[in-house]
């Protein structure tokens, strides 16, 4: 397989998905304020935003922190971040 350029038409659609992407914006962003957008307009509901946390936390790039500092340092990493993840969850439960 050789080296193949995108096709005039390829860019077509690359430059109507980005410019729809950009007015649907523009156009939401007209109704709301940076902070209503930042913080959901105080909306969101506490388990909601547990869970956020909890799966900001246990994304791609903390698991593979952990693997790598797990096979350097050994098993208790894991440990401490898992009790780690579980303090988060019980001060989000607890806060008013």
């Amino acid at each position: 397989m050789g080296y193949r350029m995108i096709a005039i038409i390829d860019w077509i659609i690359i430059i109507a998905y980005l410019a729809t992407m950009l007015l649907i914006g523009f156009l939401v962003g007209r109704r709301e304020t940076v902070e209503d957008y930042l913080v959901n307009s105080r909306r969101t509901k506490p388990y909601l935003m547990i869970f956020t946390i909890i799966s900001t936390n246990v994304g791609m790039g903390t698991l593979i922190g952990i693997s790598s500092a797990s096979y350097s340092t050994g098993i208790s990493y894991v440990s401490a971040d898992n009790s780690d993840a579980l303090r988060r969850v019980i001060s989000g439960i607890s806060r008013p």
